[in-house]
């Protein structure tokens, strides 16, 4: 057995205490399913899986990331886990964020599970339209029920999306029609068993009675007191009931791409210089993403990006950016949201390393947003070494969040 921590697993199981005590049919039987669920765990991706424990290296996308990080969890592979952990904080998108997610609660990795409730925060509309929604977990609807920040027009659209899920997940091993039928025969009780604890973290009484009375209290799922109260907290705010009253704020997402043009055969060059641009705002709001120029062709850039107000760090985190076939730039979520005050100078910095990567020209300068006037110039903080300015180079644009209550 060639490979060091394979063995050292097997070793492990071989001496938990009692298993060489048993019968000789126990250990045959052991041993075969040792290798039967190695041979599995590495069949589902195992050229990416052998390359990495041999030579520490492996190729991660969107077609092997989640198995490899199973894998990798499996077998105590921490370089592996941060690999796939640094491609999905790049990658987590509407159409696959709840199942990273569920991957990231089964798993406790904080950082990325952070990253999918960004992402769900921003685009929970259209991430309730998704078919995976349907498929989260109970404890994945849970964490997104605990959100304070959510992209919808009001709580109707939040117990809309639970109901949906709960008729999806109630009884999945019965047919559609069965489950249509229970769910009329039992007055809404098999709903209720589906959410469990996730119908408390409905907020009800921060509707309107109008939109409470249209949209909640003609259905089952509440029983009668429950619903009494709910009116009684809405008409009167005192609280009577066990749900939650405060309004979750709303937020609106927009990206600003400074940069009009991303020509097409010619590159920029990174040998660890910095490159750097800084902005203001005219109205608060909150940085979350920004957008960087990826390599023209195969290969990758790594290094740091920083974002700074005025002279001082306020985010400082280790990227890597890696060529995708006709994307000239990709959004790269903070690790932490910056919130922006109006007239300050903010400046973004990187000092990347690798192959080259496209650039923008003919910078936009200012632009206004929801009457936020974003100005772009040149770095305020420190030097731009690598010849980016507010008009040429690098760092294509900057994703803001304005929050609505």
């Amino acid at each position: 057995m060639r490979c060091q921590r394979l063995q050292s697993m097997y070793v492990l199981l071989n001496n938990q205490p009692g298993i060489m005590q048993r019968p000789r049919t126990s250990i045959i039987r052991f041993h075969f399913l040792f290798y039967v669920i190695t041979l599995y765990l590495l069949c589902i991706c195992i050229s990416s899986t052998f390359r990495f424990l041999y030579n520490g290296t492996c190729v991660v996308d969107g077609d092997t990331v989640l198995r490899l990080l199973f894998v990798a969890k499996m077998y105590d592979l921490p370089d592996l886990v941060e690999k796939c952990n640094t491609y999905l904080h790049h990658n987590v998108d509407v159409d696959n964020v709840c199942t990273v997610l569920d991957q990231a609660l089964t798993f406790e990795e904080t950082e990325l599970k952070q990253n999918c409730l960004s992402v769900i925060s921003r685009e929970t509309s259209n991430v309730f339209k998704s078919p995976g929604f349907l498929s989260l977990s109970r404890n994945g609807l849970k964490a997104l029920l605990e959100l304070n920040d959510m992209g919808v027009t009001g709580e109707e659209e939040v117990y809309l999306a639970c109901k949906t899920w709960a008729e999806e997940n109630s009884g999945k091993d019965k047919t559609s029609k069965e489950q249509k039928v229970e769910v009329q025969e039992d007055g809404g009780s098999s709903l209720r068993t589906a959410l469990g604890d996730c119908l408390s973290l409905i907020r009800f009484p921060s509707m309107s009675v109008d939109t409470f009375v249209c949209s909640v209290s003609k259905d089952n799922l509440l029983t009668a007191d429950e619903k009494l109260h709910i009116i009684q907290d809405i008409v009167t705010t005192e609280t009577t009931c066990n749900f939650p009253a405060t309004k979750r704020a709303r937020s609106l997402t927009f990206d600003i791409q400074r940069m009009s043009e991303i020509p097409r055969a010619d590159w920029w060059s990174h040998t660890g210089k910095q490159d750097g641009i800084s902005f203001t705002v005219t109205q608060s709001a909150t940085l979350v993403a920004v957008a960087l120029y990826l390599p023209s062709k195969k290969g990758e850039v790594q290094g740091p990006l920083e974002i700074l107000e005025d002279q001082n760090l306020v985010v400082s985190m280790d990227i890597t950016l890696q060529h995708q076939p006709n994307e000239p730039f990709q959004y790269i979520t903070l690790e932490k949201e910056v919130a922006l005050k109006q007239n300050v100078n903010y400046s973004i910095r990187q000092r990347l390393a690798g192959t080259s990567t496209y650039y923008g020209k003919k910078g936009l300068g200012k632009q206004m947003f929801n009457d936020i006037e974003i100005s772009f110039k040149n770095l305020f903080a420190g030097t731009s070494d690598n010849s980016s300015s507010a008009t040429n180079g690098q760092i294509h644009g900057i994703r803001l969040k304005k929050y609505y209550v």
